[in-house]
């Protein structure tokens, strides 16, 4: 008697590689897609957190000055550069301090606070410090990415005013989405 066997196949057949191959296209995709959105959700987020930091960090900076500010000066030629205080530019005098943060009598140093000429979405820093003063002379990048800043004083008089409100709008170009941040704060001069 003969036997025959039956051999059984082994391998995947062209359709059984076309079905496989289709889903891990479409797996693929998914995940592709799943990915690129989340990293422009990520991208927008980590911008919204950027703003909100360079604006606490540049309003907390200005406000912290404006209350150790003595006066406010309507124009003063700082590090060679002439300012008037305005809408947009502050000018502050502060009282000199030395290494034990000691008030040096009759002693000031001064700081203004500006829009860049140059790059409008930069507030700049310039500051002037008298001899024996721990501050440091020279300009600083308060914040990036402005978009409007308004110093509003209580007081049509410069030289007479002694509280400051300052709103500061920051502006950012996200994935074609634009970020805006408008933030307000309010400082008081001291011994005013």
């Amino acid at each position: 008697m003969k036997k025959y066997f039956c051999q059984s196949q082994k391998g995947f057949t062209l359709a059984n590689m076309l079905i496989t191959l289709s889903i891990l296209v479409i797996l693929s995709a998914l995940v592709l897609s799943i990915y690129f959105s989340y990293n422009n959700v990520l991208k927008i987020y980590l911008a919204k957190t950027d703003l909100q930091t360079y604006n606490i960090i540049a309003l907390n900076r200005i406000a912290s000055m404006i209350k150790s500010a003595n006066n406010i000066p309507e124009t003063k030629t700082i590090n060679s550069n002439s300012y008037t205080t305005s809408t947009d530019t502050l000018i502050l005098e502060l009282p000199s301090v030395d290494s034990n943060q000691d008030i040096i009598t009759n002693t000031y140093d001064y700081i203004v606070y500006y829009l860049d000429l140059a790059d409008t979405t930069k507030l700049k820093s310039s500051t002037e410090a008298a001899a024996g003063s721990v501050r440091i002379t020279g300009d600083n990048l308060v914040a990036n990415n402005v978009k409007n800043l308004i110093f509003n004083y209580n007081n049509d008089q410069i030289s007479s005013t002694n509280r400051v409100n300052i709103t500061l709008t920051l502006e950012k170009v996200v994935n074609n989405k634009v970020l805006k941040l408008v933030s307000q704060t309010s400082a008081g001069l001291r011994n005013k």
